[in-house]
């Protein structure tokens, strides 16, 4: 997997100056830094792969038309930031903490959550799957046209339901709709 220096590394690499010996030396130095705390930054149009963002804090940063795809953000926190027309797929959010930002038009696509917290969020013309909408907290967080994802078929719905069951605990597993309800009382009868 890569790291979150290699992240950043993608960003800095393109910085220009027009000392050329200096721009040598900022960018030897960033290959061997360690970074922690992103503030005002603006990524655009960026595709990552097996990332993993631990310890980090994003601050005031935003991600327009980025991808995250099979990354993992360990023990992050992630506030105050927009993302535009970004997706997530296939990520773990493993003891991180999402608040205060702003999702327009964003795509949560088999996310997982463990021991994270989301909250205080605004998701605006949001596609949020049934694992990431079991996970956000409607009470906590503000939905503008974004709608919960309706299951295809009882086959769907209960797949969900097993794959978000997997590596939860007993207390997540507790059914938290009525939904959830149904289809724990579906599946028990099967």
């Amino acid at each position: 997997m890569n790291s979150l220096t290699k992240f950043l590394d993608l960003n800095f690499k393109n910085f220009t100056h027009t000392d050329s010996h200096l721009e040598v030396k900022i960018i030897e130095s960033l290959d061997h830094a360690e970074y922690e705390v992103i503030e005002n930054e603006t990524l655009k149009g960026c595709d990552f792969r097996d990332l993993t963002v631990s310890g980090s804090l994003f601050s005031l940063t935003t991600f327009d038309h980025v991808s995250f795809e099979d990354c993992v953000f360990y023990g992050s926190k992630i506030e105050n930031c927009t993302f535009i027309g970004c997706t997530f797929k296939n990520c773990k959010f493993e003891f991180s903490t999402v608040s205060h930002c702003n999702f327009n038009n964003c795509n949560f696509e088999l996310t997982r959550w463990s021991y994270s917290t989301f909250k205080r969020n605004k998701l605006s013309f949001c596609q949020i799957d049934e694992m990431a909408y079991q996970f956000i907290d409607s009470t906590t967080n503000f939905f503008w046209e974004t709608l919960p994802p309706t299951p295809s078929s009882w086959e769907v719905a209960l797949a969900s339901k097993q794959a978000s069951s997997l590596n939860a605990t007993e207390e997540e597993r507790k059914p938290t709709s009525f939904f959830e309800e149904l289809v724990q009382r579906f599946s028990k009868a099967a």
